[in-house]
Parts: C-alpha cells; structure tokens; sequence
C-alpha cells in the first residue's frame, strides 16, 4: 500500500504544473498595459488648471503648441509614432548616453522630440529625433500643454497624442521607458 501512495503522490505533484502552465496557455493572456493620463474631469492636478486654465479631457497633447518653436530639423511631428519628449538646456554625458541607447535598442519604433539651445541636429543626423530650440515659451509649454511641472523628466506620448508616461533620467527609468515603448509598439500593430 505505502509504495502505492508514493508514485500517485509524484505523479498529482508534478502533474499540478502541466495543468496550470496549459490552462494559463489557453485562457491567459500576457497583456500589458501603460496607463493613460489624464483621460477624466478629476485627473488634472488642480496647480495645473490654476495656472493654465481650463484644460480638456481626455487630453491630447495640441500639435499647434509646437508652432511656437523654431525647429532645427525637416522631420515630421508625432505622425502615427510613439514620441518622447526632453527638455534639455544643457545637454550632458548622461543625456546623451540614454538617448543614443534608446536609438540603439529602439530603432525607428519611437521619435524623440528635443528641446534645447545648448546644440546643433547634426550630432543626430540620420536618427529619429527632433530639436528646438527651447526659447521663452519652453517653461509654459512644458507646464501646460505636457501638464508636467518638473522639467527634468521626460515625457512619453503614444500615438493618439495621449500622454502615457513621465521618465526621470536615470538608467532604471531609462529601461523601464524602452520597455514601455516595446510594449505600446506591439498593443499598436494589433
């Protein structure tokens, strides 16, 4: 009896795996989501609306706001592709190192939108970016039309011009904004 119990105890163990593995094969779905900002009444912070007024929702990033820059480059704005946004005065070795990794591992699935007057398109020809130069109105674009005060982060725009996320400029936020890039990128094409 006992040398029985033992091979049907081995057998229901290792059997309990292979059935949760093929049900979650037939009835999971491995579905991520980034989430939407900004999309009711009640998501616009209230310092937000104070300053720049009454803002839409759900919100879509206005392309008119870009009218208000002098662009430095002959590439068409946020055309169906997933666009990041950077403010950088001073562009520094940490910048720059996120940027072209981002190019690197990305390729041509995302655009990146830079605003600067701290150098030239040509460091970028041939990629996927943007520059402008940041001017006056950078503060109040940054403010009202990203809803972001903090000019540091960066910002991810999908390609219905909703905002999906704010990105610090450090290499954990870095992978984790080319993660969510991927995975808008693969939720688009289906």
């Amino acid at each position: 009896m006992k040398s029985f119990i033992k091979p049907v105890i081995l057998f229901l163990a290792l059997l309990l795996p292979v059935c949760v593995f093929i049900f979650l094969k037939i009835f999971g779905a491995n579905q991520f989501d980034i989430p939407l900002y900004y999309q009711t009444v009640g998501d616009i912070p209230e310092e937000t609306e104070e300053i720049c007024g009454n803002v839409d929702t759900p919100y879509l990033l206005n392309l008119d706001e870009f009218e208000l820059f002098e662009s430095t480059s002959d590439i068409p704005l946020l055309e169906n592709r997933i666009t990041v946004l950077a403010y950088l005065p001073n562009l520094d070795d940490n910048h720059l190192f996120s940027m072209l990794s981002m190019n690197e591992r990305l390729g041509t699935i995302f655009q990146m939108i830079i605003f600067t007057d701290s150098f030239s398109n040509d460091i970028f020809k041939g990629k996927n970016y943007v520059t402008f130069k940041a001017g006056e109105n950078v503060g109040n674009f940054w403010q009202c039309g990203l809803l972001n005060n903090n000019y540091e982060k960066w910002v991810l725009i999908d390609t219905k011009r909703r905002i999906r996320g704010y990105y610090e400029v450090t290499e954990k936020e870095i992978d984790r904004l080319i993660v969510e890039i991927k995975i808008l990128s693969e939720n688009s094409h289906k």
